[in-house]
């Protein structure tokens, strides 16, 4: 019995002593992305994220859609692309549709893909906090995306979670990724 509760003190004061190493505060800016804008790109870079951009705009004018997602490899082989999917799930976001789509198209072929590094997402609007979670989560590389969050609840009336990527991705801690936004 003393050395269960022996046990028990040195547990309880090996806890109290780390209990302060981790942030208390979750908006504290731990590993902070990078976000790029368009201005500051080579012409070169420019024209390579327009490329892939412009296959997620035709997808989703091609399905009178809304929002879509083409993932890329950084050698721009175009892997998959999606839309949004919100009459089968109202998580089914483009971005999140894309990295379902790409998983199923790997696994079919036998290619386990559990993350994403060495990839590109393309999105036709600002990740929602849903899918920059798990943009932040699935490791991609760099995720491009066409129009600002504000702009689809300020200007476009959309539903919307008035976050920025930015600000969602800031919040990765321990995720040990820094995913670029441009």
């Amino acid at each position: 019995m003393r050395f269960i509760f022996a046990l028990f003190l040195i547990i309880f004061a090996f806890a109290s002593a780390h209990a302060d190493s981790c942030p208390s505060d979750p908006f504290l800016p731990v590993a902070p992305s990078d976000l790029v804008q368009a201005k500051d790109l080579s012409a070169e870079d420019l024209l390579f994220h327009e490329k892939y951009m412009k296959i997620a705009l035709d997808r989703v004018i091609e399905v009178n859609g809304k929002f879509g997602a083409a993932i890329v490899h950084k050698n721009g082989t175009l892997m998959c692309v999606s839309v949004n999917q919100g009459s089968v799930s109202r998580i089914y976001h483009g971005e999140i549709a894309a990295i379902i789509n790409c998983t199923n198209i790997f696994a079919s072929k036998g290619i386990v893909q559990p993350t994403w590094e060495d990839y590109y997402i393309y999105t036709t609007g600002e990740p929602c906090p849903m899918c920059s979670a798990a943009i932040m989560w699935s490791k991609f590389d760099k995720v491009i995306f066409g129009s600002y969050v504000s702009n689809m609840y300020c200007e476009r009336c959309f539903n919307q979670l008035p976050m920025a990527a930015n600000n969602i991705m800031n919040l990765g801690y321990g995720i040990g990724h820094n995913t670029q936004l441009i």
